[in-house]
């Protein structure tokens, strides 16, 4: 709620939020402003049918966005699009 009403753009700018890796509709941020005790790490989503924004804290140890999504997911990545599961469909086929 606080990020639509202030804004992504103006956290990010104000909290020096810099943008470690990203991944399909998915970016790993780190908070860089002295803001809490130990470091702030951000997996910003992007929620395409409705275009909001949301972005939830995950662990410090992360290098990668698709690590982030597994953090969040308990272990379990992000599958591939359906088209992929379609063309290996078609190569067994054959």
């Amino acid at each position: 709620m606080l990020i639509q009403q202030i804004g992504y753009e103006k956290i990010c700018q104000e909290l020096q939020a810099v943008s470690i890796d990203s991944w399909q509709e998915y970016k790993l941020i780190k908070i860089d402003a002295d803001v809490d005790e130990e470091q702030i790490y951000l997996l910003k989503m992007n929620c395409p049918s409705t275009g909001k924004i949301h972005a939830l804290r995950v662990g410090t140890d992360l290098q990668t966005a698709r690590e982030a999504i597994g953090w969040i997911n308990w272990g379990i990545q992000k599958k591939l699009p359906c088209r992929f599961k379609l063309l290996k469909k078609l190569v067994v086929a054959l």
